[in-house]
């Protein structure tokens, strides 16, 4: 309360306002791309949430039955297609 205004948004509406118009356009206009910024970060989040849940349940998937998906050698384990290696050479 160092200006006479509250520290909360009340505050900066009212230190805006007596600013003058020029400085209250500013004050909105950061508001705007704060408000956006706030929108962006959240599906940002949303979209990371869903790709970790999509990857948990495709590990899940490859880890049913308890034995690793490819041996030592590079060779596949489950007994599903023909063996082949994935390992180069």
């Amino acid at each position: 309360m160092t200006l006479g205004w509250p520290t909360d948004r009340s505050g900066a509406d009212a230190a805006a306002a007596a600013g003058g118009q020029k400085l209250q356009q500013a004050w909105h206009a950061l508001l705007e791309c704060a408000a956006q910024a706030q929108e962006r970060n959240h599906r940002n989040g949303v979209l990371v949430h869903t790709h970790l849940d999509f990857t948990r349940d495709a590990i899940s998937v490859l880890r049913a039955n308890g034995q690793p998906l490819y041996g030592p050698d590079g060779k596949h384990r489950g007994g599903i297609g023909s063996g082949n290696s994935i390992a180069s050479g």
